[in-house]
């Protein structure tokens, strides 16, 4: 499943392991949501809440879609230059880095958007 060069491999499971994270908390979340709003059929846990689950609704749709593109960009650029172990590793953390980040940064329009009504 994972290259034979130990430098490639780790990155390989970080990748794994962050794809597998995204798609973890875009699940949990949904589903917490869902539950609980199907338990009262009315939002109960207040505003703050509210903007809180719708946060991190938004956060799990983003972090799994820019994981994807990470992995994708990964995988062009070791055809492109597939004798750049170093750097490979650099840039899979740097793009992981800015994956969480931008899903942050595309998410957080959801607190001033959303109220309890």
């Amino acid at each position: 499943m994972f290259g034979e060069d130990p430098a490639t491999r780790t990155l390989e499971m970080a990748q794994t392991l962050h794809t597998g994270e995204s798609a973890v908390w875009r699940v949990v979340r949904e589903h917490q949501l869902q539950v609980g709003w199907r338990l009262t059929t009315q939002w109960v846990a207040g505003d703050a809440a509210c903007k809180v689950f719708l946060l991190l609704r938004a956060f799990g749709l983003y972090l799994s879609s820019n994981v994807l593109v990470c992995v994708s960009l990964d995988r062009y650029f070791a055809v492109l230059h597939p004798l750049k172990v170093n750097d490979a590793r650099r840039r899979g953390k740097v793009m992981l880095v800015f994956a969480w980040l931008i899903a942050f940064a595309c998410s957080v329009p959801q607190v001033r958007v959303r109220a309890v009504q």
